[in-house]
């Protein structure tokens, strides 16, 4: 018999997603959706949210190991830190945040766009290529399809919420299409002066995936709408949800604020004061575990029968 912790815990080679609003016919790798949907646009774009099984990990695996290896992730502190330095230069001299879900989705934006193609856009400043209100867009259809346990239309035919959210991709979309169409010629001119692998020793995600040899363009752009798109939602809710916490915890942000301050000093963040910080990642982990930082939350689809709390659970079934 399972308990809940250990349903949490349980491991599965694979993720199964329930059918979002990412598995419409514009964005499905399904082609049985793609026969019995109502949306006159047909798009073969298989991002990873609508991936399940080994499609999922034949996109994600190249990605994991760019990405989730503690030196992979470390490469990225110090780039990542000058847009941080930059947010705080932009709030420190006083004001009020009257909204703070803007302020963090610009911020998360900046750093996230930073990580996947390795240059700012301008997202703090309002100065930038993505319209951060499409991103929110994006965030609003993604919230209201998690909160929709019975028929979804959308998914069938084309509703006002489904138009928002398609009109939001799409900019998100072709921002990237200029990107990565930008980093190929990128690549293609330093290929021909001989220059490639000392070129890809810096760390930089786009051009790292497009060097893949399992990788086509077409793959690199679904994974990095789902990096992109993913990853400003996880950390615009984690450092909210962070803040919010530590606010009703003031002892606990005395406590966090020292440590920083003993580590770090009046000095930058490197990956070697991030690797000191303990309590820092004592604060973001509880805060992940309390909270879930991305809409569908946390849930389960098991790959053979269990028994959950002395119920039975058939296998296939999402807890």
């Amino acid at each position: 018999m399972l308990s809940t912790t250990k349903c949490f815990a349980w491991r599965l080679r694979f993720p199964f997603r329930l059918p979002n609003v990412f598995s419409t016919s514009l964005y499905s790798s399904n082609p049985a959706a793609v026969q019995t949907t109502k949306h006159p646009e047909v798009r073969p774009l298989e991002d990873i949210p609508g991936v399940n099984g080994e499609a999922w990990a034949r996109l994600r695996k190249p990605a994991q190991q760019l990405m989730l290896r503690p030196l992979a992730v470390s490469a990225y502190v110090d780039t990542l830190s000058k847009v941080a330095e930059d947010f705080v230069q932009k709030y420190q001299d006083g004001g009020t945040i009257e909204d703070l879900r803007p302020v963090l989705v610009d911020y998360a934006t900046e750093s996230v766009g930073m990580l996947c193609f390795n240059r700012r856009f301008g997202c703090m400043d309002k100065t930038g290529i993505i319209d951060i209100k499409f991103i929110e867009d994006i965030f609003d259809a993604v919230d209201v399809d998690s909160k929709s346990l019975g028929f979804k239309p959308y998914l069938y035919v084309s509703t006002p919420m489904y138009r928002k959210f398609k009109r939001a991709l799409d900019h998100v979309y072709s921002v990237f299409q200029v990107e990565i169409k930008n980093a190929l010629s990128t690549l293609e001119k330093v290929k021909a002066e001989g220059k490639l692998e000392e070129y890809l020793e810096q760390p930089n995600l786009l051009y790292s995936l497009l060097s893949h040899p399992k990788m086509t363009p077409a793959d690199v752009d679904r994974t990095l709408l789902d990096l992109f798109i993913a990853g400003i939602e996880s950390t615009s809710n984690t450092l909210s949800l962070l803040w919010f916490e530590l606010a009703k915890n003031q002892d606990k942000q005395e406590k966090l604020y020292k440590e920083i301050s003993s580590v770090c000093g009046n000095g930058d963040v490197t990956k070697e004061a991030l690797a000191n910080m303990s309590y820092l990642k004592a604060c973001v982990r509880e805060t992940m575990r309390i909270y879930s930082p991305t809409s569908p939350g946390s849930y389960r689809r098991f790959d053979k029968d269990v028994v959950l709390g002395g119920y039975h659970i058939p296998a296939g079934t999402y807890v």
